[in-house]
C-alpha cells in the first residue's frame, strides 16, 4: 500500500488525527505536532532503538552527536535506504534530531541532512509494500522551511513528484507554508507543473481556499487560464466557490478579488462551462477524463 501522508491528509482527518496515524506508523517521530522548537515531550532516543546494522548504528551516533565530519566519513560503505527496527532510516533519525533546533537554520543537525540526501538518502521513499512515512512526509509540516531547504540544497529536485505523482510545489501550496512556498519558487520550482489529472498548484490551493499562496503563485506567473483533464478551469472553480460559500462568509471577499485579479490578467468572465471545454478538447483531439455530470 503507498502511503499518502499529506497536506491534504491533514486537512481531512485533522492534526490530531494525523499525529495518531504517524505515530502509529513511525516510532522516531512520536513528538510530530507541538509547535515551534517547544517540542512537548520530544525525547531523544540512541541509535540502537532504531538500527540493528552495525553501520547504520555507527551512523546514528555521528548524527546523534551532530559531527558533520564523522557523518561524511562514515556514510560510504552505510546502507541509507535500508528500513531499520520499524522502519525506521538514517534520514528519518537525523530529522528527528532537528527538533530541537527547528528555528536555528545554521545549525550543523540541518546541514547533516543535505549531506544524507546529496549521498543517496531517499526523503520521499514510494514502496509498494510499505505505508510508512518518509521525511520530506514530515518535513513539509513544518511552518519552518529550513529542513526543507536541507533537502533541496541536498539536491532534491524542485520539480520531484511525491510517491511519483504530485508535484512538490502542491504540498506547500498553503498559507500556513508560504516560507516554502517562497523557497521553492526561488529554487525555480514549475509553477505550472500538473498532476495526472491536470491540475496545477493554484487549483490545490483553491480546493482548500489558501488564498495567500493563491495571491502569491499567480504574481509569481502562475497561468490563470489552466484548465484540468476534466475540463475545468481554475476561473471555473472560483465561480463555483462564490455561488456556494455563504454569502456572509468573511473570507468571500478574498474570492472576489481573485476573480477581478483573473479578469485583469485577461480571463474570460464569467467562465467558459466544463461542458464547451470538454467539446473543445475533443475537437483538438484531446480526451477528457469520462464524466457524465460534466457533459450533461
Amino acid at each position: 500500500m503507498t502511503r499518502k501522508i499529506t497536506n491534504k491528509t491533514v486537512a481531512i482527518v485533522g492534526t490530531v488525527a494525523l499525529a495518531a496515524v504517524i505515530a502509529s506508523t513511525s516510532p522516531v517521530w512520536t513528538p510530530l505536532f507541538a509547535k515551534g522548537s517547544q517540542m512537548t515531550g520530544f525525547k531523544r532516543f540512541p541509535p540502537e532503538h532504531f538500527f540493528s546494522d552495525p553501520k547504520q548504528i555507527a551512523l546514528g551516533k555521528a548524527i546523534y552527536d551532530g559531527d558533520l565530519a564523522a557523518v561524511e566519513r562514515l556514510i560510504p560503505g552505510t546502507d541509507l535506504n535500508k528500513p531499520g527496527i520499524n522502519g525506521g532510516t538514517p534520514i528519518l533519525y537525523a530529522l528527528q534530531e532537528t527538533v530541537p533546533v527547528e528555528q536555528d537554520g545554521s545549525s550543523k543537525r540541518f546541514a547533516i541532512l543535505s549531506a544524507l540526501v546529496k549521498a543517496g538518502a531517499n526523503p520521499d521513499p514510494d514502496s509498494a509494500d510499505s505505508d510508512k512515512p518518509g521525511a520530506l512526509d514530515f518535513i513539509l509540516l513544518r511552518k519552518s522551511n529550513f529542513a526543507f531547504r536541507a533537502l533541496l540544497d541536498g539536491g532534491l529536485d524542485p520539480n520531484h513528484l511525491r510517491h511519483g505523482e504530485e508535484p512538490l510545489i502542491f504540498s506547500v501550496a498553503s498559507d500556513d507554508l508560504m516560507p516554502s512556498l517562497k523557497l521553492l519558487v526561488d529554487r525555480r520550482a514549475d509553477i505550472d507543473k500538473r498532476d495526472s489529472l491536470g491540475r496545477t498548484a493554484i487549483d490545490e490551493a483553491l480546493a482548500s481556499y489558501q488564498f495567500d499562496a493563491i495571491d502569491y503563485l499567480l504574481a509569481h506567473g502562475a497561468n490563470p487560464k489552466n484548465v484540468d483533464r476534466l475540463g475545468t478551469s481554475f476561473a471555473w472553480a472560483v465561480q463555483v466557490a462564490l455561488n456556494h460559500v455563504d454569502p456572509n462568509w468573511p473570507r468571500r471577499p478574498r474570492l472576489l478579488t481573485i476573480r477581478d485579479r483573473l479578469v485583469a490578467l485577461g480571463v474570460t468572465w464569467p467562465p467558459t462551462p466544463p461542458k464547451v471545454l470538454r467539446e473543445r478538447m475533443r475537437a483538438h483531439g484531446e480526451t477528457p477524463i469520462p464524466s457524465p455530470v460534466l457533459d450533461k
